[in-house]
């Protein structure tokens, strides 16, 4: 793990310093998707063949994702499901109605796309 800047460029610092550090590296999972493209256009410009020699995954699953090459996968989430629930929690606190904290799993989507194939050429699943 190493810490990055959020952003595009915080991608393309965190996939050099990984690889720098453990040149036999094969996977990265990003915090941000904007991390993970400035990591894919990293590993391009320095031609590391993504998925064949790394794979590249992220959190949030921006639509940006599904139309860069290798598309990347990631996480999706319910975001709207998140918000509408802490909405409700915030408003029964104003209202004094609060239960206390309590734990909802949302669950969430893996979309399993390009930048995580398989070297025969699969989708991993």
């Amino acid at each position: 793990m190493v810490e990055a800047s959020p952003g595009f460029a915080g991608g393309v610092d965190a996939v050099v310093r990984l690889v720098q550090r453990d040149p036999a590296l094969d996977a990265i999972f990003f915090a941000a998707d904007v991390m993970a493209v400035g990591a894919l256009f990293e590993c391009q410009r320095r031609g590391w063949a993504v998925p064949g020699r790394i794979a590249i995954a992220s959190f949030d699953d921006v639509d940006l994702l599904s139309h860069v090459v290798p598309t990347i996968t990631s996480l999706r989430i319910p975001r709207e499901e998140i918000g509408g629930r802490s909405a409700a929690m915030v408003v029964s606190r104003l209202n004094g109605t609060f239960s206390g904290p309590r734990i909802i799993d949302l669950k969430f989507d893996v979309m399993t796309r390009e930048s995580t194939a398989r070297a025969r050429g699969d989708i991993a699943p």
